[in-house]
């Protein structure tokens, strides 16, 4: 179910939803990203979110303090609540930032912080004696030892499940 706040975004600290083309995130899914269950204006479990965003950061050389992505989170969460919402969920997107051809990155980067509010999806009915179902996917994901625990934005085999599982 939509709220007032879908599509509410942070690029830079500042409203908007556009990101330049010359962004590494898009170019060679050169970033990190975490989403975060909002309750009553509260992040959930948000320790454990900074500490694996800051692993990520470490661990891809990119530079950007914990401290300004906790700062616009804030900035969002107050817009969320100024449009009555103050549940749901928030997208951090930190990319490297615009850089050249070549999957060299540029030599001092300027990353992107994208933060974006949308609301909670929709939960599947459940009724009594009615559980998940589990299906058998033939997509394999990929054995990347350096990238285990980061949510990283190279994620096209979930695409490709998810794709396969259809609805």
């Amino acid at each position: 179910m939509a709220s007032p706040a879908d599509g509410l975004a942070l690029v830079n600290g500042q409203i908007s939803s556009t990101l330049s083309v010359a962004d590494r995130g898009l170019a060679y899914g050169d970033g990190l990203f975490e989403t975060m269950r909002v309750e009553c204006g509260v992040p959930l479990l948000a320790s454990l979110h900074w500490q694996r965003l800051q692993l990520g950061l470490e661990r891809l050389a990119i530079p950007v303090a914990i401290e300004d992505a906790r700062r616009q989170l804030q900035t969002l969460l107050g817009l969320a609540a100024a449009r009555g919402c103050r549940s749901g969920v928030v997208k951090l997107i930190v990319t490297r930032g615009n850089g050249g051809r070549g999957f060299g990155p540029p030599p001092d980067p300027s990353p992107t912080l994208l933060l974006s509010w949308h609301a909670l999806p929709a939960r599947p009915q459940r009724g009594p004696g009615r559980g998940l179902e589990l299906r058998i996917c033939g997509q394999r994901l990929p054995h990347r030892p350096w990238l285990v625990g980061l949510k990283h934005l190279n994620c096209l085999e979930y695409v490709l499940a998810r794709l396969e599982l259809g609805d």
